[in-house]
Order: structure tokens, then C-alpha cells, then sequence
């Protein structure tokens, strides 16, 4: 979707809303609905063995920074190992 105020938003570092999920926090540091539906970003605190069970979204793509660990993401049927790029 095109953003058509090409306005930037800015969040203090622990702004946004946290929500718990059986051991994972996500908190919306932005909402979709605060960029007209092209995006949001959320920042995930997984520990180990945690995550999401597997699934897919229909209507949007989800893309990954790592800043420490490591990730397994499973895509039908195939195992990838995603990890913090070294600096």
C-alpha cells in the first residue's frame, strides 16, 4: 500500500503496547494502523525452544532482523537455521 503522507513516525525506545504469549513478548512498537496498512514492526523477545507454532499469513509477508541468537523458521517442509549476522 502506498503511503500517501510520506510522513515518518518515530517511537521512543520502549514505546508501544506488550502482549505475553505462552513465554514469547511481542510489543508493537509500530502499528499497522499508523502506516495507512503498508507496515508494521514488532519486536519479538523469544527464548529458547520458543516461538510461534507454524503458520502463514495470507495478506502480508514477515521479514526478520536478528539481534542475538539464532532462529529455526520452517517453510513447507524445509528447515533454515536464520542467525544474527556478525558485525
Amino acid at each position: 500500500m502506498e503511503n500517501i503522507n510520506n510522513s515518518l513516525t518515530a517511537v521512543g525506545a520502549q514505546e508501544g503496547p506488550s502482549v505475553s504469549v505462552v513465554g514469547d513478548t511481542y510489543r508493537i512498537v509500530i502499528g499497522s494502523e499508523q502506516t495507512n496498512g503498508a507496515y508494521a514492526l514488532i519486536d519479538m523477545l523469544i527464548p529458547p525452544k520458543g516461538g510461534p507454532p507454524p503458520h502463514s499469513h495470507v495478506t502480508f509477508q514477515e521479514g526478520y532482523y536478528i539481534i542475538d541468537g539464532e532462529i529455526e523458521m520452517v517453510t513447507e517442509g524445509k528447515n533454515t537455521l536464520l542467525q544474527k549476522i556478525p558485525t
